[in-house]
């Protein structure tokens, strides 16, 4: 991102753009004072994707967080493992711009020989991916060059892209999804935003991949907006989290019923995201303190008070298993931003570079 300037007259351009300095990062400007400073934003935020193995028996690490990406650093997230455990699936952005949406790349990272392959789905924008279970496809949320928003499947070898489900513009958005393993379904959690902040409905719904039908298994009328659902890896039951009246763990079966509270957070304190251990009645779910590293910490279906896993990073989230039950994925980074100033930067005389 370079800084140009373009002369003006009675609202008119006048001659062409010229450079004024090159290589600014990724900025936001914030305005001009009268005398012509300029003060922007610089954004310093990072965040990626890394492995770790766990002990299960002292409630610890047996290998350390390894981030998978070498080459675009900090600009990773929304792990998944193949169906198999073979490979590891990513989102990457790869340009640096002050607008909402960057370009963004599914890598597929071979966990056997540690080769990369990259995909290019013709989407402007993916919230998260998700394996199907039988791995030629991934699901994501985004939009098109066409502006449809909404569920897609995208092929794991080509990049191709197949429009699923559609939501509304603006108001409506799928905030996860997992799939059962018979690989005919999908569960996911949707979130409708009312008029003026009112009236907002978080709904978990069930669809037939193929038919289109769906089963409504949980609504909330005057809901806040929660981000996960994750289904057990033999598709009996879902966690999903919810923000009222406070941030709480739940269970539900994907039958239908009534939710099970398996957590409830104290005081300044979030759920970030969880995840089912394979083969297992355990979730593990990643949880963040006001002022604090946010840390690991799992429960059990059956009850018992939750334990602490030793795992503490700034902003650990996007929890995912590998089949195996011990390795596991997962995003961490931080978001920060600084402030800086173009002083006299309106009267700076054409082609001269306001920094050598």
């Amino acid at each position: 991102m370079d800084v140009w300037a373009l002369e003006m007259k009675e609202s008119r351009p006048q001659g062409k753009p010229y450079l004024l300095k090159k290589n600014m990062g990724k900025i936001a400007p914030l305005g001009f004072t009268e005398n012509g400073d300029l003060y922007y934003a610089i954004y310093t935020s990072m965040n990626d994707v890394y492995t770790a193995s766990l002990d299960l028996e002292k409630n610890s690490l047996s290998t350390l967080p390894k981030r998978t990406e070498e080459l675009f650093m900090g600009a990773n997230s929304s792990p998944d493992f193949s169906p198999d455990g073979k490979y590891l699936a990513y989102i990457s952005r790869r340009t640096f711009g002050p607008g909402r949406f960057e370009p963004q790349v599914i890598c597929i990272l071979s966990q056997e020989s540690g080769e990369k392959r990259e995909l290019f789905p013709d989407l402007e924008n993916m919230r998260f991916i998700r394996w199907s279970a039988d791995g030629k496809n991934f699901f994501s949320y985004g939009f098109d060059k066409k502006g449809r928003t909404g569920l897609y499947s995208i092929d794991t070898q080509t990049g191709e892209t197949v429009f699923i489900l559609m939501c509304k513009p603006i108001g409506e958005v799928i905030m996860e999804l997992d799939v059962f393993p018979d690989g005919r379904r999908i569960v996911y959690k949707k979130y409708e935003r009312g008029k003026a902040g009112t009236g907002n409905i978080m709904s978990i719904r069930i669809r037939d991949i193929q038919s289109g039908t769906e089963e409504e298994i949980y609504h909330k009328e005057n809901a806040l907006e929660s981000h996960y659902v994750a289904l057990s890896s033999d598709g009996k039951w879902i966690a999903f989290d919810d923000r009222v009246p406070q941030r709480t763990l739940y269970v539900i079966k994907a039958t239908g019923g009534e939710p099970i509270e398996l957590y409830r957070t104290k005081s300044g304190e979030t759920i970030t995201s969880f995840d089912w251990r394979p083969e297992s009645r355990e979730i593990f779910f990643t949880k963040g303190i006001s002022g604090k590293p946010n840390q690991l910490w799992r429960v059990n279906l059956e009850g018992g008070e939750p334990q602490r896993v030793d795992l503490s990073m700034r902003r650990l989230r996007q929890l995912r298993f590998h089949p195996d039950g011990k390795r596991f994925a997962f995003s961490a980074g931080y978001i920060e931003a600084e402030v800086w100033v173009m002083e006299n930067l309106l009267l700076l005389e054409k082609g001269k570079e306001i920094f050598k």
